[in-house]
């Protein structure tokens, strides 16, 4: 039998709370799936929503989903966030 993976389930989901701008819903299911979970959830996003799902996380949360990515996968998200602030 084939695993089933989550978020490929409900990443659709997480991008309709993405474009309808319901942020607090999206943060509060945030903070249900394991933090493994979420890095996998990230890899399916592209780099916009991606830097926008971790911003919701809580900062312990944020820290241990930071642990599991690959450094490729963390130094993407760091430039975004760098150049998004170079731009504000």
């Amino acid at each position: 039998m084939e695993e089933v993976h989550w978020y490929k389930i409900l990443s659709p989901d997480i991008r309709d709370m993405i474009e309808n701008k319901d942020l607090n819903e999206l943060r509060n299911f945030l903070k249900i799936p394991h933090p493994a979970h979420i890095a996998d959830l990230l890899r399916e996003l592209n780099p916009s929503e991606r830097a926008l799902v971790f911003r919701l996380l809580t900062r312990d949360i944020a820290v241990e989903v930071f642990s599991l990515l690959e450094p490729d996968e963390e130094e993407e998200l760091l430039n975004h966030f760098t150049e998004r602030r170079v731009k504000e």
